[in-house]
């Protein structure tokens, strides 16, 4: 499947852009190296250029700009999780998951930030490199966020948040590793109140339309 587009830029300068899809796969089915391709010609000379390759647990993007390429790609799990992240300029970032507590069935997700070579593959930055490990509830919910710096050839933790929510998922109480507490009040039409971490309450009043009719802002003593 191919698209045209056409469009008169800066200076008259005509440019094309030509889309190419790639065909679905049967049903039941998987179609490893499926193909989609854009192009940008600019008075009929190619100026930009980019292909990507759809594989059975990958996906790679390959961008050229006149004569330079790039390469980003993705890669996933068998459940369609991604677990590494790769941009064009090799900034890298491993995903891992870990199983269902038998608990409470809570799952945490661990994200490291690093670099990426076709060499030696993910590897981690002294001073760059940070961590962040997300503990999610059975719906889904992030009750707790835990970031790392990797220093010294170990990481490090630099700060928390835990999370609390409603029936509704919607997050009602947050408290960092600084001390500051935020929270909120919600009801089936939004936001009854919403006291942010430095202080600040914002009330909300609803018509029957469910529309919001005004907005109150209040800030504590002494700011």
């Amino acid at each position: 499947r191919v698209t045209n587009e056409l469009s008169i830029v800066n200076g008259g300068i005509v440019r094309e852009i030509v889309l190419s899809y790639p065909e679905l796969p049967p049903v039941g089915g998987v179609v490893d190296r499926r193909v989609a391709h854009r192009i940008v010609r600019e008075n009929g000379i190619i100026v930009e250029e980019e292909e990507t390759f759809y594989l059975t647990n990958k996906v790679v993007n390959i961008r050229k700009d006149g004569v330079a390429s790039r390469t980003s790609f993705n890669e996933f799990d068998n459940f369609g999780r991604m677990t590494l992240l790769v941009d064009e300029t090799g900034r890298a970032s491993k995903i891992e998951y870990a199983e269902y507590d038998p608990v409470d069935y809570s799952w945490i997700q661990t994200r490291d930030d690093g670099v990426w070579s076709e060499d030696e593959g993910f590897s981690l930055v002294n001073g760059k490199s940070t961590r962040t490990v997300i503990t999610y509830d059975v719906s889904g919910n992030a009750v707790s966020v835990v970031n790392y710096a990797y220093i010294n050839n170990a990481w490090h933790e630099t700060d928390w948040t835990t999370n609390r929510y409603n029936a509704a998922h919607k997050n009602i109480y947050s408290l960092k590793s600084d001390g500051k507490e935020s929270s909120s009040d919600w009801i089936c039409t939004g936001p009854l109140w919403i006291r942010s971490e430095d202080g600040i309450l914002t009330t909300n009043v609803f018509n029957e339309a469910k529309e919001i009719l005004y907005t109150t802002r209040i800030s504590p003593l002494g700011s």
